[in-house]
């Protein structure tokens, strides 16, 4: 089924959160005894591109819009110092079935601090864009619209301006890769090709008026939210490549 788009970019972006939440599974461990909690992942949203601290997002990465994926991790300290944040310690579990293996044992660099009573987001390269360009070579990722899911296991290091060691414990989400799933369609972006066959590119008006369809942008494109057909264009500079990524699968002969 195609995914069209027909109101402002705030409500559009706010019903897919609303859709992905349902499914987000994210767990963690006991967090009763600790100061440092790691909330979830709050992804930057909206015009302003800001994380918005509201509901859980499911993690998705779209391997033929983009190679990386950042995970926003919201955190909040519990304590009464404030927590300098160091390191993240990152395990992938990847399905038996897959014919990649996910690292594991990765420890990924922090920077910033958390402030006693109160919570903050701080943005992690879970995925780099060279392992993006590994997995997207696998057979997994070949045809438009498949997709893999991924356990993700993170635990956030740091430590209080006294020195006592702090660790937000191990909380575990999943991370669907795929082909192809995040592009979407605003009513009026798809048009008729001379050969009668339909893609996605701008229009000049509706019932004769002449101002275009205006953009969908999203703030990291690629991951988590859709993608407008038009911005998928752009990035691809071979126009077939752009037909294959970014026309609606259905119109496809």
């Amino acid at each position: 089924m195609v995914q069209t788009f027909d109101r402002p970019y705030a409500i559009w972006a706010a019903a897919w959160v609303g859709a992905l939440a349902l499914f987000a599974g994210c767990t963690g461990e006991d967090s009763s005894g600790l100061e440092l909690v790691l909330m979830g992942h709050d992804p930057p949203t909206g015009s302003a591109c800001r994380s918005i601290q509201s509901q859980p997002v499911r993690s998705v990465l779209d391997l033929w819009l983009t190679p990386k994926y950042n995970f926003h991790a919201h955190m909040l300290n519990r304590g009464s110092d404030s927590i300098i944040l160091e390191s993240a310690r990152l395990d992938f579990v990847t399905p038996a079935e897959a014919s990649f293996l996910m690292p594991t044992g990765l420890l990924l660099p922090m920077q910033g601090a958390v402030r006693s009573g109160q919570a903050t987001t701080i943005p992690l390269n879970i995925v780099p864009a060279e392992l993006g360009n590994i997995l997207l070579e696998a057979p997994e990722f070949v045809e438009r619209g498949a997709s893999i899911t991924v356990v993700a296991r993170l635990e956030v290091q740091g430590s209080t301006v006294t020195g006592q060691a702090q660790s937000s414990g191990e909380f575990t989400f999943p991370l669907e890769i795929c082909a192809g799933c995040l592009v979407g369609y605003v009513p009026g972006s798809i048009e008729a090709n001379e050969d009668g066959s339909q893609t996605c590119g701008p229009v000049e008006g509706l019932e004769g008026d002449a101002t275009s369809v205006p953009l969908l942008e999203t703030c990291e494109v690629g991951q988590d939210f859709p993608v407008d057909c038009r911005i998928c264009r752009t990035l691809h500079s071979d126009p077939e490549m752009a037909d294959v990524v970014c026309d609606p699968m259905e119109l496809k002969q």
